[in-house]
């Protein structure tokens, strides 16, 4: 009873230790081009070139927080904010997982207006992800579409991540 016990109580200390452990050493793993022309994330119009994120490994960042307008923010974070903005976007909002295209005919019967089409660009060492979509693809009406069935669960789901990274990014705060 004693030695069950015992094992539970070291389970209980040992596995959180762990969890930070390994999430802290991965951080430090991420590698990219630290130089002023590396643009390690980007998200732009496919049609124009117009960027509405961008962040380079010198820390870099540009953001057109309302995309339908042309004010861009921009601002210097530190090697450590970029790693951070990495590791969420990799590790815990795992865009690695997503697909490579989600174009307008994803969610049918989407009548919106403008309905740009995006490409977010994704480029580490040893990480490369590409993905177009179609903003309507990352609108907040996403449960409607659900509830209303022109989307099924597997596609919200997606839709639903690709939206945070989206989100994320253009909401990050510096």
């Amino acid at each position: 009873m004693k030695t069950t016990m015992v094992f539970l109580i070291v389970s209980a200390v040992m596995m959180p230790l762990a969890t930070i452990l390994g999430g802290c050493s991965f951080e430090t793993g991420i590698s990219y081009d630290p130089s002023s022309e590396n643009a390690i994330i980007r998200i732009k119009e496919v049609k124009g070139d117009n960027t509405v994120f961008e962040l380079y490994g010198n820390g870099v960042i540009r953001v057109r927080r309302d995309i339908f307008e042309s004010k861009v923010e921009s601002g210097q974070l530190s090697q450590r904010q970029v790693k951070q903005i990495l590791n969420h976007v990799i590790n815990k909002l795992r865009i690695g997982e997503l697909q490579s295209s989600y174009p307008k005919e994803f969610i049918p019967g989407i009548e919106m207006y403008p309905n740009m089409e995006l490409i977010l660009e994704v480029n580490i060492d040893g990480f490369n992800k590409h993905i177009s979509f179609a903003y309507s693809n990352v609108c907040d009406e996403l449960e409607y579409f659900l509830e209303e069935g022109r989307i099924d669960r597997q596609a919200f789901k997606q839709l639903n991540r690709l939206k945070a990274v989206f989100d994320y990014l253009l909401e990050y705060k510096f």
